[in-house]
């Protein structure tokens, strides 16, 4: 009886022990969650927890602050992928699955909508917590603004960018620059070469006439002899003057104006005139031999100046790359449009360099071949579109070339309403309006 009694009183005693240490338990973890909740809302961090199966139980008041919800209304922060990018929501499921599949911390960066509607970058952080046995209990984590560092971010990449580009800029301007010092460097040799020769020679003839009138008296210069020297030196003049000119005439075109007089002409016949002095100046035999095939009469309104120069650039470049072979000539008339063809018989011009040769200092042969500037056809193409017209070459290798100048008959129209009647005007290429 008395053994019975005290087996009573300790199972009793066990009991009570038991619900003692149950109560103690939901204690301390009472107070551990209140710990854990007051920490929670004392950090300036988002903070949120999960349970093991990754269901959310917990977000602080950082979060329901950042997208303007009362902190009551607990059930909107149960639709909390409502504020995430839609660029970066599918990213944050994979990884957040990912990593509750193999229970390894979770990081990520993704954009969430605060109130003011504008999306802002955060860090986000998780850890799982294990019991004794290894089994997730629950997974604490972190969501921090990293806005400001994403956009210094960002901010420098930009710059960086600009940087790259503005190096690579500067290489190509540094690479231009080297080219174009070459080119006048070039130009500059070129340039003093052939300015030189022509005062060479008129200097040598002039020492010369000079030491044989000097020993046989004006006797020795017969009316025959005196003519042809007297050509001699007016041939090399002619030839130092056109360099000038062609000088001058560049740099008037730097500077994007070319003067123009406009005037009501027939451009046959200044056609005809031209081929005539052209025979008569030059001193190659070779360029004695031109055909000219002109409608007569076609007027048309043109700056008889300018478009002297035009023909006999294209004269004197056929002279020097035709080889002594003929040089034909034509002028046709083709509805509002007047055409001129000079076509030559030389060594014809590669397909790569028929837009070339119409830039400054350009040749299709080397400079040591074929005397000159090289300015002769970009004066020629900068005339014509002042004109309102086009220049273009026909060529093939071995074949010859044919260039065609196509100019309107009533002269070029403007983008503006100004229209240039009277004579000595300055026409700017740019407000030419090109309307072949």
């Amino acid at each position: 009886m008395v053994l019975g009694s005290s087996v009573a009183v300790i199972l009793i005693f066990i009991t009570f022990l038991s619900v003692f240490l149950i109560f103690i338990e939901r204690k301390i973890h009472q107070k551990r969650d209140e710990d854990f909740r007051y920490i929670a809302e004392s950090i300036p961090q988002m903070l949120w927890s999960t349970d093991e199966k990754g269901q959310t139980k917990y977000f602080n008041g950082r979060w329901y602050e950042y997208f303007g919800i009362s902190v009551e209304d607990r059930e909107a922060m149960t639709h909390w992928k409502s504020y995430v990018h839609p660029d970066d929501l599918e990213r944050i499921i994979d990884r957040w699955n990912r990593a509750l599949d193999e229970k390894k911390p979770y990081e990520n960066e993704y954009r969430l909508k605060g109130k003011d509607g504008i999306y802002k970058w955060f860090l986000s952080r998780g850890i799982p917590i294990f019991n004794r046995d290894g089994k997730v209990l629950k997974w604490i984590g972190t969501a921090t603004d990293i806005h400001q560092n994403k956009e210094a971010l960002r901010s420098r990449d930009q710059l960086l960018n600009l940087l790259d580009q503005e190096i690579a800029t500067r290489k190509i301007q540094a690479r231009e620059l080297q080219c174009a010092i070459k080119t006048r460097d070039e130009f500059m040799s070129m340039a003093s070469h052939e300015l030189k020769t022509p005062l060479t020679s008129l200097h040598l003839q002039t020492q010369m006439a000079k030491k044989i009138l000097e020993k046989n008296g004006s006797s020795a210069f017969p009316p025959e002899r005196l003519q042809k020297l007297i050509i001699t030196f007016d041939n090399q003049v002619n030839r130092l003057t056109r360099l000038i000119e062609d000088l001058l005439d560049v740099i008037k075109i730097n500077r994007g104006s070319i003067p123009i007089n406009l005037q009501w002409g027939n451009i046959s016949e200044l056609v005809t005139e031209t081929v005539e002095r052209f025979n008569m100046e030059s001193p190659e035999p070779m360029t004695r031999n031109i055909s000219l095939d002109a409608e007569k009469p076609i007027h048309a309104r043109f700056d008889r100046f300018r478009m002297e120069q035009v023909i006999y650039n294209l004269l004197s470049n056929a002279a020097k790359h035709g080889e002594g072979a003929p040089i034909h000539v034509e002028v046709r008339a083709k509805s509002s449009l007047y055409e001129i063809s000079v076509s030559d018989q030389g060594p014809g011009i590669p397909l790569e360099h028929q837009k070339r040769i119409f830039k400054p200092f350009e040749r299709a042969s080397s400079s040591r071949q074929i005397s000159g500037l090289g300015l002769g056809l970009h004066i020629v193409s900068k005339i014509v579109e002042a004109h309102g017209g086009r220049v273009g070459v026909k060529s093939s290798p071995g074949l010859g070339a044919k260039f065609i100048v196509e100019v309107p008959s009533d002269g070029p129209h403007f983008k503006d309403a100004v229209e240039y009647q009277a004579i000595g005007k300055t026409i700017p290429v740019e407000q030419v309006s090109h309307s072949l």
